[in-house]
């Protein structure tokens, strides 16, 4: 087939046509083409698109250095760094134009084929060109109904509020009921405008986009509003708006279902959770709770929702009723201008429930126990709700009033009170006492312990415990008694000659396990009013006790702190001689069991409190563990920090003790048992 024959000029014209559309496509899209004209020369054939993009012709940088020349001083290692690691990433760097001005082109190797000239391509990242295409993109996905978008532009980059509206998407101009805006006060308010323009400010300054979820505002009534704001390659902001009124109509319903009890409507536990957390995070105010147990059996809901609305008209304040369980509620009151404010808050909220609620023309008689807390600091106000729980609970077991208050946690008599209705007369009985009163006098101090059970899956060995409790505590008294099995740091009384001794401990805190923080909390206990107190009724009962059997007897001036195990103690050593005839040891533990380290003060007194508040046998926890020979001689320690292995190997039980005075912290005593017990639990897990 023969070939059509093409004049040169022709041909020549044509590629002379087809370069300059070339050269022309390349410029548009930003790109400049450059070529070493030799391997490893630093001097380049650069497209003719150069002179449109940066004004320089081109054949200037077949001159060496020439492409260097115009890069930015604070860019030369970039530049540098990408022509010779022809493996690297694009960098970004600035080129000098022809009118003085620096431009932004992407800069990175096309082709590095071996002993061939290196080919880069310059893409400019601030002409139009990649602007229009993101731009293009852009107004297609805002195209979709649902979803509105506004084009803003800074006019002034040093004043914040001189943006305008360059484009409105046909969903913006539905949203804003209008077609042409030019200013964006034309819709918004002044308060939504100024947000607007600091986050608009924002993202044009640092390119970081901004969001903002379900947000209301009142220009646009009955919506809530998805924007987010983002700067576009030309340096436009792009407000997208995404109207979720109903998906935001869904969640608040779905919200308030997951908020409130479904049988009564009344708020739940969470929703309670949630309105405590809100006034945690308020300014400084005293809160206050009251927990109110309905022990009638077998409740019908509208009984439940009757009880809650009489609290709500019977405390003539504003409060949040929330229903925390089948038969109970709870009751959050903020603001609390004085502690007597809530014992009569609780007497007239507990005198409401006493008349018989009218259910469908039935008079129906509720049983109901009300307890009580308030909460002035951080940490009671996180326990606020448990707190008065425990307080009804305790009212509930013991038929006792019981209070958990701030700052000093001891309970003014008649916050509690149990309420019983006589069914069918219309009477009310008021049950009122305080459970332990240690201000009259009569009590000095009473020592309270608690009891936990414990099962093992294999049997317990007192041998293989004793050696454990001996091992842990060294220092201490370990011993073996039936089954009882424990180390004691405390020296009941001993008897060697004519020589007596006592080292009797009464005050305690935990130790952490670092020295620093345990020297810390050594020097409080010593400086502690109360637990110095507590400690002073102890040894001026041993000493007391010892003297009339003594020829001499001392006690050293000042406590020192003995660290047990999990504990430090105050302990004081009480020495002397016994004068004639000699007792035998066995008649001073007799004497002495049991010091007010393990009783309380006045003794007959407080063993009374003790046997009626413990309601539990403590067995051989607390009594005497020693030896004695024929002499009379003897060593005895006080039995704690111990177990007691029951007839079934695989149970025991423990007991750890407080000494409750005038002052005691009940959150702080509660601690103390759990520390106590901590050692002794430590032998039994390793089992």
């Amino acid at each position: 087939m023969a070939l059509p024959l093409v004049k040169r000029s022709t041909a020549h014209a044509a590629l002379r046509d087809l370069r300059a559309a070339y050269d022309s496509s390349i410029a548009d899209a930003g790109l400049v083409l450059v070529q070493q004209t030799a391997p490893g020369q630093d001097s380049h054939h650069v497209s003719l698109s150069c002179l449109d993009l940066l004004g320089w012709d081109p054949a200037a940088f077949l001159e060496p250095g020439a492409l260097r020349s115009i890069v930015h001083v604070d860019d030369l290692a970039a530049f540098r760094a990408v022509a010779s690691d022809t493996q690297g990433e694009a960098a970004v760097i600035r080129l000098l134009g022809a009118d003085g001005d620096y431009r932004h082109f992407r800069f990175g190797v096309t082709d590095a084929g071996l002993n061939r000239p290196l080919t880069f391509a310059l893409v400019d990242v601030t002409s139009d060109a990649p602007a229009r295409s993101a731009r293009r993109r852009a107004e297609e996905l805002v195209r979709l109904d649902r979803q509105a978008v506004v084009v803003l532009t800074l006019v002034d980059r040093g004043d914040p509020a001189s943006f305008e509206v360059t484009e409105l998407n046909p969903a913006a101009q539905r949203l804003v009921r209008r077609s042409g805006v030019q200013n964006l006060d034309e819709v918004f308010s002044a308060a939504t405008l100024q947000l607007l323009h600091n986050a608009a400010y924002d993202v044009a300054n640092t390119g970081e986009s901004v969001s903002f979820t379900r947000l209301e505002i009142s220009e646009i009534p009955d919506a809530a509003l998805d924007i987010e704001l983002s700067r576009l390659h030309d340096g436009t902001i792009a407000l997208t708006v995404d109207d979720v009124s109903a998906q935001a109509a869904t969640e608040a319903h779905l919200r308030n279902l997951a908020m409130h009890d479904q049988r009564t409507g009344l708020p739940n536990l969470a929703f309670l959770d949630e309105r405590l957390s809100e006034l945690h995070h308020q300014e400084p105010s005293t809160l206050a709770m009251l927990a109110v147990e309905l022990t009638t059996p077998s409740l019908d809901d509208r009984v439940v929702a009757a009880v809650a609305e009489r609290l709500e008209a019977s405390v003539t304040r504003p409060v949040f009723i929330a229903r925390t369980g089948p038969q109970r509620l709870a009751v959050l009151l903020s603001d609390l201008s004085h502690r007597d404010e809530l014992t009569t808050l609780t007497q007239t909220a507990t005198a409401a429930l006493a008349i018989p609620f009218d259910i469908n023309g039935a008079a129906i008689a509720v049983h109901a126990v009300v307890g009580a807390a308030d909460a002035a600091n951080t940490e009671a106000k996180a326990r606020l709700l448990a707190d008065a729980e425990d307080g009804a609970r305790r009212a509930i077991a013991q038929h006792v009033p019981w209070l958990v208050s701030e700052p000093d946690n001891r309970a003014p008599a008649g916050l509690f009170h149990d309420v019983r209705v006589g069914v069918g007369r219309g009477q009310m009985e008021l049950r009122y006492q305080p459970l332990l009163d240690l201000r009259s006098g009569e009590l000095t101090k009473v020592v309270l312990a608690r009891e936990l059970s414990v099962r093992t899956d294999r049997a317990l060995d007192a041998a293989t415990l004793l050696r454990r409790f001996r091992a842990a505590s060294p220092a201490a008294f370990a011993y073996s008694v039936d089954g009882f099995v424990g180390a004691t740091p405390e020296l009941l009384v001993s008897r060697i000659g004519d020589v007596v001794r006592a080292h009797p401990m009464a005050g305690t805190l935990p130790r952490t396990g670092d020295p620093d923080a345990d020297s810390r909390r050594a020097g409080e206990l010593l400086g502690s009013t109360k637990n110095r107190w507590e400690h002073q009724i102890t040894i001026d009962a041993v000493h007391d006790t010892l003297l009339p059997w003594c020829s001499y007897l001392d006690a050293e001036p000042e406590p020192s702190v003995v660290a047990a195990g999990p504990v430090q103690h105050l302990a004081t050593l009480v020495e002397g001689r016994l004068g004639q005839p000699e007792p035998s040891v066995l008649e001073l533990v007799a004497a002495l069991h049991p010091t007010p380290a393990v009783g309380g003060w006045p003794r007959i007194e407080a063993l009374a409190v003790q046997a009626e508040l413990e309601r539990a046998d403590r067995g051989r926890y607390a009594g005497p563990v020693g030896w004695v020979d024929a002499e009379g001689n003897g060593v005895f320690g006080v039995g704690i920090r111990g177990v007691q292995i029951a007839e079934d190997p695989t149970s025991a039980r423990l007991f750890a003790g407080v000494g409750v005075v005038d002052g005691s912290d009940p959150w702080a005593e509660l601690e103390e048992t759990r520390s106590k017990a901590a050692a002794v639990l430590g032998a039994l897990t390793r089992i």
